[in-house]
């Protein structure tokens, strides 16, 4: 404490000096009868510097478009794609649900530019419909949920996610793309 008081001091001292030697020379003033005896008048804390940007925090003002497929294929024949687009601005979260026939597939996304690269922080979630009409058997295979983090290239999908079932002849995959919108 008496080091950061005496360091106070001499701040203090030093900045007087030189407030006085400019006044000085930009006009000349008679003398000032010196100060009451006392303790140095409080000095005010230095001035913060401007704080670092957070880069997790904010982003650039450029939209990303994130294209995912999932393709799941059962035993008896190809199923057809199913594709969701959502456009995300850089490091902002967005979710978007989609309803399909046979599923609701819900993806959540963060996406980041770093240093020309598009990582993703990425939740897909596939929640299937019962419908004794089509299937008379509830089928929980088409209930599941995959996290990722993928750094991808723009504009170049990546195959995120492949499984391959030997006993149901199931095959299931995720593929991505992020493509930045100039």
């Amino acid at each position: 404490m008496k080091r950061y008081v005496a360091l106070l001091a001499c701040l203090w001292c030093v900045t007087l000096g030189a407030q006085q030697q400019a006044a000085q020379k930009a006009a000349p003033t008679p003398p000032t009868p010196p100060a009451a005896p006392g303790p140095p008048a409080p000095q005010a804390p230095p001035a913060p510097q401007a704080p670092r940007p957070d880069l997790e925090e904010g982003g650039q003002a450029i939209n990303i478009r994130l294209d995912v497929t999932v393709i799941d294929q059962a035993a008896q024949g190809v199923s057809q794609p199913k594709s969701l687009m959502v456009m995300l601005v850089d490091r902002a979260m967005g979710r978007t649900r989609a309803a399909f026939e046979d599923r609701s597939i819900r993806v959540d996304a963060r996406p980041t530019i770093a240093e020309g690269r598009i990582r993703i922080y990425l939740t897909i979630q596939s929640d299937g419909h019962f419908d004794p009409k089509i299937n008379p058997q509830r089928d929980n295979t088409l209930n599941w949920q995959n996290s990722f983090s993928l750094l991808l290239e723009n504009g170049k999908p990546m195959l995120a996610l492949e499984t391959n079932d030997a006993v149901t002849k199931r095959k299931m995959s995720i593929e991505v793309k992020a493509t930045i919108q100039k």
